[in-house]
């Protein structure tokens, strides 16, 4: 009877431990979707999305910000540690891949530092609640960080910023890696930041061509990673997916805005053919469902004649040239 009674004493204490973690583990599930720049000699972070609201600080050319989130014209960002809105038409956004952020602080239990950007990548190290690894990059809702001479990946939503910029105004942090995180001093990175520009001005149509191909296979290793989410009609999160919910949640922690139904996105981007179809493109259908609508249902073109989507029961990859979406199909948008 003790030896029971110990057991299920066990049982509930491992049941408490596991729930706790689980809890700690999805207490911040803000993904951070892009890094923008300001694009405008003073740009005002504001308490709430609107000019009528409170003004909390002003940002200034060329300085980071991290965007958190797009509603209507505005963006909800981070901007030198304070959380705020700012107008989007001051902002560039993109994907940036080198970017000293400085320090993030792991925010739960135990979190994975990942040779590359998603779950599925081989786990580096690992870090607790507390520890800090210093940031570099950012990819499609993932840091770039260094951590105990290791250069990995870690979830947005795992770290916090703890200190400014180096690049934006008012910091008086410094510089301590380049690309791909070696260590440089300031003038090795003034020279490297030249030639880089010289070579990119030479070699802009190859640079532009390979740019976007990168961030095509960016899109859909995010979107992959919702493989078996569930379909739900008006969904737009990882709980839950309708098609047009889908391509506009993994555009954004992509770092790219795009309108939210089907027929609106076909607005976004410009318009490729069949043939010159890429990976991270937008393909179109229409009468997938009893509506006049130009386009009832998209998904990501992944390639190899495949497309990504929320459709059905839940995300997954199907064909173009099955019988029944060969015969819907409307055309294809490149947004990057």
């Amino acid at each position: 009877m003790n030896s029971t009674k110990r057991f299920l004493s066990l049982v509930l204490t491992l049941a408490v431990l596991v729930g706790t973690l689980v809890l700690t583990t999805n207490a911040s599930d803000s993904i951070k979707s892009a890094i923008g720049i300001v694009d405008a000699s003073g740009l005002r972070l504001r308490e709430g999305p609107g000019t009528d609201t409170e003004i909390l600080t002003t940002a200034y050319r060329d300085d980071y910000v991290v965007i958190l989130e797009a509603e209507g014209d505005w963006y909800k960002v981070i901007y030198n540690l304070r959380e705020g809105y700012m107008h989007s038409d001051y902002l560039v956004v993109k994907e940036r891949e080198n970017v000293e952020l400085g320090y993030g602080r792991v925010n739960s239990y135990l979190v994975n530092l990942r040779s590359n950007p998603t779950t599925s990548s081989e786990i580096l190290d690992q870090l607790s609640s507390g520890e800090e690894a210093y940031i570099i990059g950012f990819n499609c809702g993932w840091y770039k960080v260094q951590y105990d001479g290791s250069t990995g990946y870690i979830r947005s939503d795992l770290l916090d910023l703890t200190e400014v910029p180096y690049e934006n105004t008012g910091s008086d942090s410094s510089p301590k890696y380049f690309v791909d995180g070696d260590p440089i001093s300031s003038g090795s990175q003034e020279t490297e930041s030249v030639e880089e520009e010289s070579a990119a001005s030479s070699n802009a149509s190859s640079s532009a061509s390979s740019s976007s191909s990168s961030a095509g296979d960016a899109i859909v290793a995010a979107a992959k990673e919702y493989l078996g989410v569930p379909y739900v009609w008006g969904g737009a999160s990882p709980s839950g997916f309708d098609c047009s919910g889908f391509t506009q949640y993994v555009l954004r922690i992509c770092g790219y805005s795009i309108n939210r139904t089907a027929t609106a996105q076909l607005d976004n981007g410009y318009s490729v053919s069949y043939s010159d179809l890429q990976p991270g493109d937008l393909v179109f259908f229409h009468n997938t469902y009893n509506t006049d609508a130009p386009a009832s249902h998209v998904g990501i073109y992944v390639g190899g004649g495949e497309f990504i989507h929320a459709g059905g029961s839940y995300v997954k990859i199907s064909s173009l040239s099955s019988d029944y979406y060969a015969t819907r199909y409307v055309g294809a948008r490149r947004i990057v």
